[in-house]
């Protein structure tokens, strides 16, 4: 059979060109982010950049593209997750999907929500990294500190039990 002149789209977006990347150190840790946009390495600094690198290990990578749509924010966000899988959905054209023990996310968002860098920021960068560093490479402690001549208690105790 001759398949000359046969398109074969790519309906999943999978080849779709990534080519602005850059890294970041969230807490120290690298995390490689790539776009074909600008807002959402503008984004990422915002949350990211005053960090510098202090842990020599492989990346998080994440890959966040953005396609044209003016639909506005989302109301709502959907937060699910099954053993190593979190999904955050939006919508059909805002939503992503991190592999926790891979260390990477891909997803996709609209011109409206890569337009918001707050927005972008909690709902997707900052979730999908530190998701991805709580799994594999830190622990969060809910505690307080209290410091005297240079040293420090952690009081760690329940929300609410009057630790503040």
């Amino acid at each position: 059979m001759n398949n000359a002149g046969f398109a074969c789209p790519d309906p999943l977006l999978h080849s779709f060109p990534l080519p602005l990347r850059e890294t970041f150190y969230a807490l120290g840790f690298p995390i490689e982010i790539a776009t074909n946009d600008a807002r959402v390495l503008d984004a990422a600094r915002g949350s990211f950049g005053d960090f510098r690198k202090r842990i020599d290990t492989g990346p998080i990578r994440i890959y966040l593209g953005v396609q044209p749509g003016e639909n506005g924010i989302p109301p709502v966000t959907t937060f699910r997750a099954r053993n190593h899988l979190l999904s955050i959905v939006c919508d059909a054209d805002n939503f992503a999907i991190c592999d926790l023990d891979a260390g990477f996310a891909y997803g996709w968002v609209n011109s409206s929500v890569a337009s918001q860098s707050d927005w972008l920021r909690r709902r997707f960068l900052d979730t999908l990294v530190f998701s991805c560093l709580v799994q594999s490479r830190v622990t969060p402690v809910h505690a307080a500190c209290v410091s005297r001549n240079g040293r420090g208690l952690l009081l760690c105790a329940p929300p609410g039990t009057g630790k503040t």
